[in-house]
């Protein structure tokens, strides 16, 4: 059998890549509504980071996609060989994301830093997404 051009794991980790990929674009675009409601709400979106800057909807549509593609990538492809990472790797990346919540109100005020912490729910919510149990078919 011939096995150069395949993807480790099979079926499954390609699905769960497309999960990955699918879960990245709706954290991506939930949390772009997000900032466009907190931008139209009046929101400044500063952050101070030692000199203020500016979360823009790039930054924002940025910082929600690529995390959880590599993330997730690097979950589902060591999921292959050892199954018992995806578990870890759910329960780790929610925590992270959730303890994270508090961030914002540290570095900015008002609106912004409610914007932001509901942006980490929503990461949160997208990874437990992608790593979450799924049904076995045969």
């Amino acid at each position: 059998m011939n096995t150069k051009n395949k993807v480790p794991g099979g079926a499954a980790t390609t699905r769960g890549l497309v999960r990955t990929a699918l879960a990245a674009v709706g954290a991506a675009t939930g949390n772009l509504l997000i900032w466009l409601v907190a931008r139209a709400a009046g929101a400044s979106m500063l952050v101070d980071a030692g000199n203020y800057s500016e979360v823009g909807a790039g930054l924002t549509v940025g910082a929600s996609f690529v995390p959880l593609v590599v993330a997730g990538a690097v979950t589902w492809l060591l999921a292959a060989r050892w199954p018992r990472v995806r578990g870890i790797a759910r329960w780790a990346g929610v925590t992270l994301a959730l303890v994270s919540c508090v961030s914002p109100f540290l570095a900015a005020s008002g609106g912004t830093s409610w914007a932001l912490a509901a942006m980490h729910v929503v990461g949160a919510l997208a990874w437990y997404l992608v790593t979450a149990p799924t049904s076995k078919r045969r």
